[in-house]
């Protein structure tokens, strides 16, 4: 497929989003990812997004 050349030096505002522990690990749930570092807080490093989260949400 060809490159759409219209869109060659577009620009795209910045976008913010509020990113919440539940969302955090419904998008685990959903992934089917039970790794306890989105889950346990007393695990190594404390809680953390899953990789593609960010993905995701924007």
């Amino acid at each position: 497929m060809p490159l759409n050349r219209e869109f060659i030096g577009r620009e795209y505002p910045p976008t913010s989003a509020t990113v919440t522990l539940e969302a955090l690990q419904n998008y685990a749930r959903a992934c089917n990812d039970g790794n306890p570092r989105y889950f346990d807080a007393a695990a190594q490093g404390a809680i953390v997004a899953p990789p593609m989260f960010g993905v995701a949400l924007t």
